[in-house]
């Protein structure tokens, strides 16, 4: 978990074999939050 900007291009370059699609930018609400974290453990 970070709190801050992320470059996602060079995210990709360091970590080219994993997918990144967990990014979360902020402000969010509990209840989107919750909704994101039940997508991605099916």
């Amino acid at each position: 978990m970070n709190s801050g900007e992320i470059n996602m291009e060079a995210a990709r370059e360091v970590h080219p074999l994993k997918s990144i699609r967990c990014i979360i930018k902020k402000p969010i609400t509990a209840e989107e939050l919750l909704r994101r974290i039940k997508v991605d453990l099916k």
